[in-house]
């Protein structure tokens, strides 16, 4: 990998990594062996499974959010009535089996079956008065009950319903604890708790569901455990949260309470 930007697992344990300067999205084991790439993709941005292991990609350059197989053959492409300008993020919401797309370019966030027809979109707040600034992340809870928004430009995260009906925001510009500079990319573990990768301050703040601040995951540097420009975080089916270092060029794996597990012919989580 060069450019490790937006990470995906499948219920399976199978990894999609996005390298937008490869061109190329990478299918890992859960081990984390490489199986194959998905090439020739101009600019590949969000990506994520369904529950049956197919994968969507959104490709920035070219708007086109694209369905490949588990063995990365093409299956076809979106085509909303409204079309995606630049679709940063996407997460796929198994209860409702529903896509979410993060389209940074158009500053919206839409709902869209799997043939991509439109449902509805997540609206800016009128408590705070504005659309998105720039939005590059979006989480589902387990069990599809909260979604979790991230404005980059606008340094918070939005709190939806299942429904896409806005509850709260949290965050902030700034540097301080529960303040964010530059979010990129949101997880949320089994508890509910929620991990904002900043990409400035190199590494995630953790909140809880509602928002309060609870602390950090990670450290800023250069070295085989650290982090440095974290994009984007994910958890797997073994409880292990994986974040993207874009400057590294790698994907750290992390065990943060203890209760992850090790796939087979995988090294145990730093």
């Amino acid at each position: 990998m060069e450019s490790p930007h937006r990470i995906a697992t499948s219920p399976s344990g199978r990894v999609a990594v996005a390298d937008p300067r490869r061109h190329a999205v990478h299918l890992f084991a859960p081990d984390g062996a490489l199986q194959h790439s998905i090439v020739g993709i101009d600019e590949p941005l969000g990506c994520a499974f369904d529950p049956f292991g197919a994968l969507f990609v959104g490709d920035g350059a070219s708007g086109a959010v694209r369905r490949y197989g588990g063995d990365g053959a093409p299956l076809g492409e979106l085509r909303p009535d409204v079309p995606f300008a630049r679709p940063g993020e996407l997460a796929w919401d198994a209860g409702a089996e529903l896509l979410f797309v993060v389209d940074s370019g158009r500053g919206a966030i839409g709902a869209y079956t799997a043939e991509g027809l439109a449902l509805f979109e997540l609206a800016a707040p009128t408590a705070e008065g504005g659309a998105w600034a720039f939005p590059t992340g979006l989480a589902v809870a387990p069990g599809g009950d909260r979604l979790y928004a991230v404005d980059h430009d606008g340094a918070s995260v939005r709190i939806y319903d299942g429904a896409g009906v806005w509850q709260a925001s949290f965050g902030g510009y700034g540097a301080d604890p529960g303040e964010l500079t530059r979010p990129q990319g949101v997880a949320v573990d089994p508890s509910g708790r929620v991990y904002v990768a900043d990409a400035f301050q190199g590494r995630l703040q953790v909140f809880g569901p509602s928002g309060a601040h609870l602390g950090y995951a990670g450290d800023f540097g250069d070295a085989p455990e650290q982090l440095r420009l974290p994009s984007d975080a994910t958890f797997d089916p073994y409880h292990r949260l994986l974040v993207t270092s874009y400057r590294t060029a790698a994907v750290q794996i992390y065990d943060v309470d203890g209760q992850s597990v090790t796939p087979p012919g995988a090294e145990a989580s730093p």
